[in-house]
């Protein structure tokens, strides 16, 4: 995961990257067209509009305290869900 390009959703309320980090793009435009994985982190929603398309190999994983929540998997393909505390699991993902 180091090295990977980080892109805040439109709505962010907590989890929140610093704009003026490396790792965030100056523009989000064609991220997800180009995009071998994503790692959403605690989204209510992953990308507007929803009917937007990723590349048939991309790999989506979730990570939220609640990803079964019936709101968010409406229409998302995903290849792995996680269950944890974010700020936790992401300190042990860095760690290894």
């Amino acid at each position: 995961m180091l090295g990977a390009g980080v892109v805040e959703s439109r709505a962010s309320s907590y989890v929140n990257f610093p704009r003026t980090h490396r790792y965030m793009p100056a523009s989000s435009d064609g991220i997800l067209q180009e995009a071998d994985a994503i790692l959403l982190l605690g989204v209510v929603a992953p990308w507007h509009p929803a009917s937007k398309k990723l590349n048939l190999g991309t790999k989506v994983t979730v990570l939220s305290d609640n990803p079964l929540a019936p709101s968010f998997l409406t229409g998302l393909s995903v290849n792995q869900i996680l269950t944890g505390e974010i700020e936790s699991s992401m300190n042990i993902c860095s760690i290894q």
